[in-house]
């Protein structure tokens, strides 16, 4: 009977973490609610803990989001944004985010659920971050930065419609113009941040 009642405090205490209050800022042991192991896997999103959280190489495919694999070391992985889960392709393993900082880490459980409890709490992934710099950037920054930044077209104050039309063509004109240079600016700012 007696470990029995051993086996139960022991399993208590691998499900309790440090959890800190909303209200105070105190951390306190806690059992893990199922609603905040739900949090833990879902609202913190994975390519972002892969990105910025964990010391993990990734890069761009195309459209897809490659990382090394923490078990193969294989980039033959991707995630699914909408479950919020990892997948190596090789070796066949699934992630989602508490399984990934278990890996990475080399922690049990309730310490990688520290890690994320805190992650959770501060929200960085709700920021706008650009790729590449620890900088926040804002795109008026950008547009002043560009040099292409020139007063929106007048409209022109003439009788005849045709004349009207034909100056209104040549503004869209020089706006895709402008937004062209635009572009080739960010693209060459943002490869100098890499």
């Amino acid at each position: 009977m007696k470990n029995s009642k051993n086996d139960n405090e022991k399993e208590n205490a691998q499900d309790t973490c440090a959890v800190k209050s909303p209200q105070n800022g105190q951390s306190f042991k806690a059992r893990l609610s199922e609603k905040l192991l739900r949090q833990l896997r879902n609202e913190i999103p994975i390519q972002y803990l892969i990105e910025n959280e964990l010391d993990i190489r990734h890069h761009m495919d195309g459209n897809i989001f490659r990382f090394e694999c923490p078990f193969c070391k294989s980039y033959h992985t991707g995630i699914m944004k909408e479950r919020n889960l990892a997948r190596c392709f090789d070796c066949e393993n699934n992630f989602n985010t508490i399984d990934f900082v278990v890996e990475v880490r080399k922690t049990s459980f309730r310490p990688s659920a520290e890690f994320l409890i805190n992650i959770l709490n501060e929200k960085p992934y709700n920021k706008p971050v650009i790729r590449g710099s620890s900088d926040f950037v804002s795109i008026g920054n950008i547009i002043s930065e560009s040099g292409l930044c020139k007063s929106t077209p007048q409209p022109v104050k003439n009788s005849d419609e045709n004349e009207r039309l034909k100056s209104l063509e040549k503004d869209m004109d020089e706006l895709k113009k402008r937004f062209e240079m635009l572009n080739k600016f960010v693209i060459t700012q943002f490869g100098k941040m890499r």
